[in-house]
């Protein structure tokens, strides 16, 4: 099941000590309540001999409380066999680069790889970790989206948040399976498809009302990236957890999905994960 519990991996650039993000890191895990480990990436020409320094460079600079998590250094070339090994439940957290425009493509977003490489949930540390309180889901009522629905709502039983369910008329196109594209070619008016994602939305926030979560369902018109960070804003959101169904037209393409440029632009964490059903 997505987000069981299991440990919450940093992956952080060992090229360098930042501290910055070893406060993050510590701060996210706590609220997470997820046992925490270190991942140290290096270059994958680093002499053998220069691992354990590093990984005693980064011991050091843990406080005292947390100087005994575990520290992996791996190569680059390693680092994807090992994505690949990570149980269910995992998580792995990184600082998000916010490149935006034409720097994605010089210097793509290491966000941005691990949403297209693998289907471990990826925690974008925000600067200041904030209690899971409020939590949002944009919900674009597809069946692919609907475990992440589940898991969700699982998340938000288990720290007592309350659901904000927002749907966004707009945007890029949706990944309907088969079956939903009938249903919707079946509607002879906008305003039938209107009727059929507003029922859609009731029943996903039923779903969540069934398990004992406080929801609210709202819905607004536009283009998904704004309406959102709009949203987060004026409902003083908490956490954002996001499902990414890859590129899916010259726009996701150019300037990257809805997900990729909410993590990009948002100052609240984010969990987000690749639908089982996407290709990157």
């Amino acid at each position: 099941m997505l987000l069981e519990p299991g440990p919450l991996s940093i992956v952080v650039d060992g090229r360098r000590v930042d501290r910055d993000i070893i406060d993050r890191g510590i701060a996210h895990a706590a609220l997470l309540q997820r046992e925490l480990a270190w991942i140290v990436r290096v270059p994958t020409r680093t002499q053998d001999g220069l691992l354990a320094p590093i990984a005693e460079q980064w011991r050091a600079a843990l406080p005292a409380d947390a100087a005994q998590a575990p520290i992996t250094v791996l190569r680059s070339a390693a680092y994807g066999a090992w994505l690949a090994q990570q149980p269910a439940g995992a998580l792995l957290g990184l600082a998000p680069d916010r490149r935006g425009g034409l720097w994605r493509w010089v210097a793509p977003n290491a966000e941005e790889q691990h949403l297209t490489a693998c289907h471990t949930p990826l925690v974008a540390l925000a600067a200041a970790a904030r209690p899971l309180r409020q939590i949002l889901f944009p919900a674009d009522l597809t069946r692919r989206s609907a475990p992440a629905l589940e898991a969700t709502i699982a998340l938000c039983r288990r720290f007592g948040s309350t659901l904000h369910l927002v749907h966004i008329f707009g945007g890029p196109p949706r990944p309907f399976d088969a079956t939903e594209q009938t249903e919707r070619s079946a509607q002879r008016t906008a305003r039938a498809l209107y009727d059929l994602d507003r029922a859609m939305l009731n029943t996903w926030a039923e779903r969540a009302r069934a398990a004992g979560v406080a929801v609210t369902a709202q819905y607004a018109e536009g283009e998904p990236t704004p309406q959102i960070l709009r949203y987060v804003e004026q409902h003083d959101i908490d956490w954002l957890l996001l499902v990414s169904h890859g590129a899916r037209d010259q726009r996701d393409i150019l300037g990257g999905t809805t997900t990729a440029q909410l993590i990009r632009r948002t100052n609240r964490p984010v969990i987000a994960w690749r639908s089982a059903a996407s290709p990157g």
